[in-house]
C-alpha cells in the first residue's frame, strides 16, 4: 500500500518545485557511470543537515516524508519503469526520531514502476557522503536493467512531505 501511495504522489500530487524546497532536498547535481555490470547514480544536494527529523506530527500517516531517487526509462518512452530510491514512510505508530545518520531511517530499494503503482523487487547499495548520495545496483537486479546504458534514462528526483495535504510538500527534479 504504502508503495502505490508514493507513486500516485509522484505523479498526480500538486507539488511546489524548487521555491519551497530545504537544501537537503535541492538537487545541484546527478550523474550516471556503468561499471561493468554495476549501475552507479550519484545525486547531491546543497547541504544535509547535521541531523534531520523523521515521523514529524504534521505529516499524515502512510505517506512518503522523505524521498531521494533515480527514475528509469530503459526503453526511453517516456515513462519511468523503475525507481532506485532512498525514501521514508511515516506510518502510524512511527514514533519522532531525530538523527544524525539519515540512512538509518529510510529504505534503500530498486521499485518496479507500473503506471501509478511501484513494487519494490529489491534493494539497493547506498553511500551518503556529505551531500552525495551515491546509489550502486547490479544490472541483474531487473530484465532491461541491462539497457541503461546513458545517463538520459535516468532523472533525478527529491520529495518532502511536510505537512496535512499535497500543498505541503515540495519536489526538485534534475535530468542532464
Amino acid at each position: 500500500m504504502r508503495l502505490a501511495l508514493a507513486a500516485v504522489c509522484l505523479i498526480g500530487c500538486g507539488s511546489h518545485r524548487g521555491d519551497r524546497c530545504t537544501d537537503y532536498m535541492t538537487i545541484t547535481n546527478g550523474a550516471f557511470v556503468r561499471i561493468g555490470p554495476k549501475l552507479k547514480w550519484t545525486l547531491e544536494v546543497v547541504a544535509i543537515p547535521p541531523e534531520l527529523t523523521f515521523n514529524r506530527a504534521a505529516v499524515p500517516d502512510g505517506v512518503v516524508e522523505y524521498l531521494w531517487a533515480i527514475d528509469l526509462d530503459p526503453d526511453q518512452d517516456g515513462h519511468r519503469d523503475w525507481q532506485v530510491a532512498v525514501s521514508h514512510f511515516k506510518g502510524a505508530a512511527g514514533a519522532e526520531v531525530t538523527t544524525g545518520d539519515l540512512l538509518s531511517e529510510t529504505q534503500e530499494e530498486l521499485l518496479a514502476v507500473e503506471g501509478a503503482v511501484s513494487t519494490v523487487t529489491g534493494s539497493v547499495d547506498v553511500t551518503l557522503v556529505n551531500s552525495t548520495f551515491t546509489l550502486l545496483l547490479d544490472e541483474s537486479a531487473g530484465p532491461d536493467l541491462p539497457g541503461v546504458i546513458n545517463p538520459a534514462q535516468s532523472s533525478w528526483t527529491t520529495l518532502e512531505r511536510f505537512g496535512a495535504t499535497t500543498d505541503d510538500q515540495c519536489e526538485d527534479r534534475f535530468a542532464p
